[in-house]
């Protein structure tokens, strides 16, 4: 519990014999940040914010991109967190979308009994919401 029991601790030298800790080494308090902040073994910082009004997460995203671009070399940032996750599944956005028509299709071809009612039902239902 003490720094002096931890002096007191043996440990084996070059030749293998168990001496004291103290007698190679000494304990002493300094003072240090309360927090030690480390990412992936790396030391690091904490960065957090959030999008000014009118801008989207995205283009806070990309903004601290372009920011962290002009760092010295040594630098490098990760992204954890829901932002992430809103990376990560950006690029899922089309496939979604096309895993929705078909979806529909099917609900509708299921409701309608038919394949060519769905069909015309789906290329109609834009062009009516379109018109208003």
């Amino acid at each position: 519990m003490q720094v002096e029991d931890l002096l007191k601790l043996n440990v084996a030298n070059s030749s293998g014999s168990m001496v004291p800790l103290s007698s190679f080494a000494t304990a002493e308090w300094q003072r240090g940040s309360s927090q030690v902040v480390g990412y992936n073994g790396y030391p690091s910082v904490r960065i957090g914010g959030a999008a000014a009004p009118g801008y989207s997460s995205g283009d806070a995203i990309a903004e601290m991109e372009r920011l962290v671009g002009e760092l010295p070399n040594g630098f490098g940032y990760e992204w954890t967190g829901q932002s992430l996750e809103e990376i990560q599944s950006g690029s899922q956005a089309p496939l979604l979308v096309g895993l929705i028509i078909i979806f529909v299709f099917l609900l509708l071809a299921a409701l309608y009994e038919s394949w060519s009612i769905p069909l015309s039902v789906m290329l109609v239902v834009p062009r009516a919401s379109w018109d208003r």
